[in-house]
């Protein structure tokens, strides 16, 4: 009998959907929209008599905010304490602090909903959240709550939570730290819309055609789920509505069987799973039917709005494409990962029933470890048993795998609940990482006897310049007066040339070397209409020189020579040179210039103005409107389909020639492309005027010859003498020929009317460091003088914590003395900061490190005192103490340092700060070495295991649908079987694993090409496709392991079918977890017919007899048809390999046309269309909806069958 259970309870937004489903399952439509009218009225009624509205006095905190908040910053300065003692790393420190206020922000958003709960239940706010009419609980978290950590624009968290809410209103801070996160939110929000949409329509397109047509497929294929791999809630969905594939009969006889294609009902699925027994269950799955471009209904079970049998003519594709891209807004976008040895996952940790004793074997074996949280453990390396005893003398035993983390040594009593162990992940993924660690202050690194420690000691640390003298009495006397001078430094010269020294030399702080480097004894002019300097060489060559260059400073000087009338040419045309030369700089060469204009046209033929194939015999012809002939000349053309693309004038003679016989055309094509001299003859009658090439023309309208001249320039060796300098120092001259506009050989070149050829340029280079300056000469005849100067900055060259103006320099040159390269100009004395000096204790140099040397100054503000009146300070046995550390009773550190003096009543101590050293770190930093506050100390490699996929959300189901190939694929193992060995080469850095199965199987990996790793021991069981190396599974290559696997045991169709199976179960389960993830449900069934479209076709490896192409794409029921023909008429079948297609693929490569047509590649797809020939048998929706047919959808189907003739009447 249907019944409701009573509920007397606050009905939430849960409690309603729950109450909906029962009312809808139970009694059907009619009375579920009953009901839901009734409770839809109710809640009018009572909301407008309560008057429901939201005011500030309605948002109410929790007392108990402050408690909680003020427990959490406890933990965080005992974790803050715990770094500054070195105890742990900056890595653990900004973990446990994301930890403590996660579980803080989790803690006041529980104590927020029993505080409304128990004192204002009708509170606005918790009504509206609770009863899902606006808001979530999130939402209120943030409004009565705290608002929690906030990530920068990196994309890194900021480990300073807003604690505040927006009841209490945000800080200045706050609201900084606040606004980028809002603001990424809004953005987020409008990105996923989007994205989701457009996953929508990929799905629509991949699934559309696929209808219920038919009741059933008759297959014998099912699929086996297993009551150990899920839980029962599960298990119920994954069961419920769907149809039993094998006669089903329960162990315990009190229970019946399910019948062969039996729909299972919750009620039956809920007796099942009561009987508490382990069972395998096999249900139809749209993934074994075997209906043609279709799904029957048996295979489908269930239709998840009515809760009966789907209906034949159900448009089940759409419903499932719109089922996985709907709850695409839900899911976040972000890419993250999290990851340690500690991941905090109730499910995986076992703490104490109750309180008690909790004993540890004795001879437990283990290895020690570490949480990222900085929390030593001990991690098992056999099974061990726990034993707990109570105070009522109750022992409890717990089993413990090998891998689980122990947080507790033996014989120690726990409280109930007090965390004991945590079980290891089933399949640990690590990443590799890697994180500088920086010096907390600047000073000196010295190494502990602790080997897990390395100390800074404070101080300051200067860089001084290279080649300096210290005052070496201070080292001994440990104290500096702030009149000495400390730092004594050699001024040297880098060229030699004269000195300048400026009049305010003080204040300026410049010294000036000027060097003459040559002078032109050559003319200079000054030409106005070019606006130039004009330089006139030897050779009777202008160069120009712009007035820019007397400007600015350069480190070349260019003169560019004035274009010579010699090698302008009247029009574009082709170069020839000699094939040997591939250089761009010719000298004592010979070039050829053979003259063609052309036009680029791309209009219709009829435009042209001009017979094609005749001669021009002037210039300024229009050949088409708006285009005028530059030379005279044959006109050529070229034209496609009517279009004229290209107009060419050739300069030159054309001799034409009719009624030919076969002799003589073969005579006339052997001067084709031949050169001839001045003075030549051909075909005894032509006399050749001047060099020329001749053309062989034949074309139906015309034949003959065409004698084109040649233009012939000579390339002298050079235009330009480095005579006309002199008092060269220095100076190189650079690319002084003539260079060549044009590489390559025989290549035609452009330019306007009268264009030149060559061109020639020197270049003057200078070979030292310092820039060029000109003085510029008059504006009449005058010589150019080049001038190089070396500046000295006094300024680069004083370091920091010494002032230039304490300072003293003593010169040994006068102005204006000419000085040679490398000379001493005097000494630069310098004097310490006083504000330094006078709180100066010690300090102390290090040698030259990459010619710069450092100095350590410690100062008062660097130690600390502590006194005491009675004798105890003489015991400190320690080397260095903590902050933290009981010097008396009652009395603790609160810096931690070195002691440097040591008295009965007194100790003086170096503050310093502890640094944590890592396993796996690498210090840059050797004992006695100086470093600067936030360089580089050292680096971290860890592991770190990732407990999630680095990409979540919506990318992750983008990137799973369209089945794209990670960028670091992990190896795959190609056969089952145990391992046995693993070696490891350090010459090759091979290392090699071997299974046993039916055969044995080596994999390689070379280690000097990639960071991948193995993730398997020796007597590990390895399955058939699973990860051995660290990397993300191509599910490319995993279809590939699986078809080779079984095609050593199976015929081709059954090794693809069994291979897209194993693929497409997998690529459920991922799909699956993403959406769980964030708290979306999705049938299996909709996740079934997208995965079937995109894993059904195969790819033609060779086509045997059939008349298949080798590289076609089919579907592998056809394939497989075609192949059943093919043997039985004993005809060689078709060999094929499974594909996977991602979801664009899959939509293009659809049956239908105009579908994928209309999808994406439109002009792409309808040519191959119309090249093939293809024909659409419009199955789809979209292709009928295209063309404004009826769509192949609905309830038009008769019940009644194929009616005989006796039931038919006639009138």
């Amino acid at each position: 009998m249907k019944h409701l259970a009573f509920k007397n309870k606050i009905f939430t937004k849960k409690e309603l959907k729950q109450v909906m489903y029962e009312t809808f399952t139970n009694y059907g439509l009619k009375q579920a929209s009953y009901l839901a009218d009734n409770l839809k009225s109710l809640g009018f009624q009572y909301a407008t008599k309560a008057g429901i509205s939201i005011s500030v006095e309605d948002l109410k905190i929790t007392p108990t905010k402050s408690e909680i908040l003020r427990m959490a910053q406890t933990e965080i300065r005992l974790s803050n304490d715990r770094y500054v003692r070195g105890e742990i790393s900056s890595i653990e420190r900004f973990q446990t602090v994301i930890n403590v206020w996660n579980n803080t922000s989790e803690s006041i958003k529980d104590s927020l909903v029993d505080y409304f709960t128990q004192t204002d239940p009708l509170n606005s706010i918790y009504l509206m959240a609770f009863s899902g009419a606006r808001g979530n609980l999130s939402q209120v978290r943030q409004l009565v709550g705290m608002r929690g950590l906030m990530s920068d624009p990196n994309g890194q968290i900021i480990d300073i939570p807003i604690v505040h809410n927006f009841r209490e209103g945000l800080t200045i801070t706050d609201y900084i730290m606040s606004s980028y996160g809002a603001r990424k939110g809004v953005v987020d929000t409008a990105l996923k819309t989007a994205d989701s949409g457009y996953l929508t329509r990929r799905l629509v397109d991949v699934a559309q055609d696929v209808i219920i047509r038919e009741y059933d497929c008759s297959t014998s294929r099912s699929i086996k789920l297993n009551s150990k791999r899920f839980s029962k809630k599960a298990l119920l969905e994954k069961i419920v509505g769907r149809t039993c594939g094998r006669n089903f009969r329960q162990n315990s006889t009190q229970f019946r069987a399910f019948a062969h294609d039996q729909q299972i009902t919750k009620l039956m699925a809920l007796d099942l799973l009561n009987q508490n027994e382990d069972f395998d269950i096999w249900i139809r799955s749209p993934l074994t039917c075997e209906s043609m471009r279709s799904v029957c209904q048996l295979c489908y079970g269930w239709n998840l709005a009515s809760g009966d049998l789907v209906n034949l003519g159900s448009a089940i594709g759409i419903i499932a494409a719109q089922s996985i891209g709907e709850p695409g807004t839900q899911l976040t976008m972000r890419t993250f990962h999290t990851g340690g040895i500690f991941t905090a996952d109730p499910s995986r940790q076992i703490r104490a029933q109750e309180s008690g004793l909790l004993r540890i074997p004795s001879d437990l074996k283990f290895r020690q470890g570490r949480t990222v949280y900085g929390t030593n453990i001990k991690i098992l390396d056999q099974s061990t048993n726990l034993g707990l005893v109570s105070y009522a003398n109750h022992k409890t035993t717990v089993l413990l795998p090998p891998n689980s983390s122990l947080f507790l040594s033996s014989e120690t009593f726990v409280k109930k609940g007090q965390l004991i162990a945590e079980l290891p992940l089933t399949s640990q993924q690590t990443l590799r990482a890697k994180k500088f660690i920086f010096a907390p202050n600047s000073g000196e690194v010295v190494p502990c006897v602790e080997k897990e420690l390395v100390w800074v000691l404070q101080g300051r640390v200067y860089e001084i310049p290279s080649q300096s003298l210290l005052n070496n009495l201070g080292l001994y006397f440990s104290s500096l007066n702030i009149h000495d001078n400390f730092v004594t430094l050699k001024l040297t010269t880098r060229t030699s040339g004269m000195l300048k020294l400026g009049a305010r030399l003080v204040v300026e702080k410049v010294i000036k070397i000027i060097n003459s480097l040559a002078f032109f004894n050559s003319p200079i002019f000054y030409d106005p209409a070019l606006e130039m300097f004009v330089f006139l060489s030897k050779s009777k060559d202008f160069y120009q020189i712009s007035p820019d260059y007397f400007k600015k400073q350069h480190s070349s000087l260019n003169f560019q020579m004035l274009a010579s009338q010699f090698y302008d040419v009247p029009t574009s045309g082709y170069i020839f040179l000699r094939k040997e030369s591939n250089s761009s700089t010719l000298c004592n060469r010979n070039l050829l210039y053979l003259p063609e204009e052309r036009y680029v046209i791309n209009r219709d033929r009829s435009l042209l103005l001009v017979e094609p194939m005749s001669e021009l015999e002037i210039p300024g012809i229009e050949l088409i409107k708006g285009t005028f002939a530059r030379i005279a000349g044959f006109l050529q053309i070229k034209e496609t389909h009517g279009i004229l693309q290209e107009i060419t004038i050739k300069p030159g003679k054309f001799i034409e020639y009719t009624n030919l016989k076969d002799s003589d055309l073969k005579l006339l094509r052997t001067f084709n492309n031949k050169l001839f001299y001045p003075g030549e003859v051909i075909l005894s009658d032509i006399l050749v005027e001047s060099l020329s090439l001749i053309e062989f023309i034949y074309t139906p309208s015309c034949i003959g010859l065409l004698i084109r001249p040649v233009l012939d320039f000579y390339l002298p060796k050079s235009r330009f003498n480095n005579s006309v300098l002199y008092d060269i120092k220095n100076l190189d001259f650079v690319d002084n020929e003539i260079q060549f506009r044009y590489l390559a050989h025989s290549q035609h070149v452009r330019g306007p009317s009268g264009f030149n050829l060559v061109s020639s340029d020197l270049n003057l280079i200078f070979s030292e460091d310092t820039r060029l300056k000109f003085s510029q000469p008059s504006k009449q005849y005058a010589t150019l003088n080049i001038v190089a100067e070396d500046t000295i900055t006094l300024n680069n060259i004083v370091p920091k914590p010494f002032l230039l103006e304490q300072s003293y320099l003593s010169l040994n040159v006068r102005n204006f003395q000419f000085v040679e390269k490398n000379s001493v100009l005097g000494k630069l004395s310098l004097r310490i900061n006083p504000a330094i000096a006078t709180q100066l204790e010690t300090f102390a140099l290090q040698d030259q490190d990459n010619g710069v040397g450092k100095v350590l100054f410690t100062t008062k503000s660097d130690y600390f005192t502590c006194y005491s009146e009675r004798p105890v300070f003489s015991l400190i046995p320690s080397l260095f103490l903590k902050k933290g550390d009981f010097l008396l009773k009652g009395v603790h550190l609160v810096k931690s340092g070195m002691p440097t003096k040591i008295s009965p009543f007194s100790i003086t101590l170096r503050r310093g700060t502890p640094v944590f050293l890592k396993e796996g770190m690498v210090l840059y930093k050797g004992q006695g070495s100086f470093i600067k506050k936030d360089e580089a100390l050292g680096l971290i490699n860890f592991e770190q295991i990732i407990t999630g996929d680095i990409v979540q959300g919506l990318p992750k189901i983008e990137e799973i649908l369209e089945a794209r190939k990670p960028q670091v694929s992990a190896l795959l193992a190609t056969s089952p079987g145990l391992v046995v060995e693993i070696e490891t080469s350090s010459r090759q850095h091979f290392i090699g694993i071997k299974t046993i199965a039916s055969r044995t199987s080596s994999y390689l990996l070379n280690t000097k090409k990639t960071s991948q790793d193995f993730i398997v021991a020796p007597n590990d069981y390895i399955s058939l496709g699973q990860p051995i190396t660290t990397g993300a599974v191509n599910p490319h290559l995993l279809l590939e392991v699986f078809f080779n696997f079984y095609k050593l045991l199976n015929p081709n169709y059954d090794a693809a079918y069994l291979s897209f199976k194993n693929l497409q179960l997998l690529l459920i389960n991922k799909i699956q977890q993403v959406y769980n993830s964030q708290g979306v449900d999705i049938a299996d069934k909709h996740l079934e017919i997208i995965v079937r479209q995109i894993t059904s076709k195969v790819k033609i490896t060779h086509p045997g007899a059939t008349l298949l192409v080798q590289g076609e794409i089919m579907e592998l029921r056809q394939v497989n048809y075609i192949n059943v023909i093919m043997a039985q008429n004993r005809k060689k079948q078709a060999n094929y390999s499974p594909l996977l297609l991602g979801i664009t693929k899959a939509s293009l490569l659809t049956d239908s046309f105009i579908s994928a047509a209309s999808f994406q590649e439109t002009t792409k797809i309808l040519t191959a269309a119309a090249i093939e020939g293809k024909v659409d048998w419009l199955r789809g929706l979209k292709e009928n909806v295209i063309i404004g047919r009826l769509i192949p959808v609905g309830k038009g189907f008769t019940n009644e069958g194929n009616l005989g003739l006796k039931e038919l009447t006639f009138c």
